[in-house]
């Protein structure tokens, strides 16, 4: 290891380049691609981490080398005030005051619980109220049924004639067996490798922090962009939807956003490549009803050829074979799923992946298997993209032991803090002009 410090340090190398109130680390046999953290006072006495930048780095003679991606710091002068070169294996924080504060907000999150089927919405309500008054954003509240609030904070844009970007995301968790868990489901436990084991460290409430902490850095660093970016944080997905998204996009609320293009949830991708979904499966949820006396349970047909019957006769069949006092109704058909076009006509698309391109992203679009509140924000016209940028992680969601390094929440940030900036500057389209 080779370390300097003082005031009037020198960097091999670099003639007379000042280090002034800065040291510098560099572990040996680190790899061309490391992280850099920028640590910085954040009150009178003691010290913090304020921030990762996963990316290339190279030492060079100077200005604004390399800065901090949270705070800014080191923006503008020959060195940050504090600068740590690491590779990703220390990345993983020790105790709370070397913790990145983004991932200490997500844990906080991870610890509301909002678990289904009584949820905590109350606390989550109150918890983005928060972010949005630290965040100088506006606040609005929804209740589209009893007890069921959506969150909707509010960046606003320079131009209003513009239809604005949607940062989806629900609040609600699926429940927990804790028995099957190695660690308390809500304690947001983070193991010496950097893993935080919670309900919702993969669905979704990772994205809804990686929204909220891109949005921080750039309202920090002064950016400000063509289009308003909403995020809305909603209820009653993991069951449904029916008491959340489904009645929101009803309402006068949702079309005074003017959403002209959504972001919602993914799954994670075990491979280096990041899943993107265009459409979902149509989900038809049946009601069956089945009277008389407590006896032996009947079995379904089996080898139903499914394929030579339509599927609402097939499951009429079912009902007949079940015997007598078994009727059915459909509580709810999706007919149409709407399709987002991935292609360069659409100039959602076009800015969505040419950023992707641009980080060296790979994309596998796809259509999401299950349901998510997707389908009611394309049913109602507006084109939506699944995305949760969780590359490299095993697919955890409704799991026992659910997930997530700190290092890909992190990854995630850096990812979202490239595409806002360019969903926001998409320019006006046809309809707007």
């Amino acid at each position: 290891m080779w370390g300097c410090q003082a005031p009037q340090s020198r960097i091999p190398g670099f003639g007379e380049t000042p280090m002034s109130l800065s040291w510098l680390v560099l572990l040996l046999a680190t790899p061309p691609s490391f992280t850099a953290r920028c640590s910085h006072s954040t009150r009178p006495t003691g010290w913090r981490w304020c921030c990762f930048m996963e990316r290339p780095l190279t030492l060079t003679r100077g200005s604004s080398w390399a800065h901090c991606s949270y705070c800014h710091r080191g923006a503008t002068g020959p060195w940050p005030l504090t600068f740590q070169l690491t590779t990703r294996s220390a990345m993983t924080s020790k105790g709370p005051e070397e913790e990145h504060p983004s991932v200490t907000l997500f844990r906080q999150y991870l610890r509301i619980r909002t678990v289904q089927p009584k949820p905590d919405y109350g606390a989550a309500v109150a918890f983005f109220e928060e972010r949005a008054r630290q965040l100088g954003l506006g606040c609005q509240k929804v209740e589209v049924a009893p007890g069921y609030v959506v969150t909707v904070l509010t960046w606003p844009g320079t131009n209003p004639a513009l239809s604005s970007i949607l940062l989806n995301s629900h609040t609600d968790v699926v429940p927990v067996f804790k028995e099957h868990w190695s660690h308390d489901p809500f304690e947001a436990f983070k193991d010496s490798e950097g893993y935080i084991y919670a309900r919702g460290a993969q669905d979704m409430k990772c994205v809804s922090i990686q929204y909220l902490e891109a949005v921080r850095r750039l309202k920090v660093e002064g950016h400000r962009f063509p289009r308003t970016i909403h995020m809305t944080f909603v209820p009653d997905e993991e069951v449904g939807g029916h008491q959340g998204m489904e009645l929101f996009v009803q309402r006068p609320e949702f079309h005074a956003l003017r959403a002209g293009f959504a972001l919602d949830e993914g799954i994670a991708n075990p491979t280096d490549a990041f899943t993107v979904f265009y459409s979902e499966r149509s989900p038809w949820w049946v009601r069956v009803t089945s009277t008389g006396r407590p006896g032996h349970g009947s079995l379904f047909i089996e080898d139903t050829a499914a394929e030579k019957l339509a599927f609402e006769e097939q499951l009429q069949s079912w009902c007949q074979a079940a015997g007598e006092g078994v009727t059915l109704e459909f509580a709810q058909k999706w007919m149409h799923p709407q399709v987002t076009p991935t292609d360069d006509s659409n100039p959602w698309w076009a800015a969505f992946s040419r950023v992707c391109k641009d980080m060296n992203l790979s994309l596998e679009p796809e259509i999401m298997p299950a349901a998510t509140d997707s389908r009611f924000i394309r049913a109602v016209g507006v084109p939506a993209l699944g995305f949760s940028p969780l590359n490299r992680t095993p697919v955890l969601l409704h799991d026992h032991d659910e997930r997530l390094h700190e290092a890909v929440f992190l990854r995630g940030v850096d990812i979202y803090t490239r595409l806002l900036p360019a969903l926001a500057s998409v320019p006006a389209l046809p309809s707007e002009s």
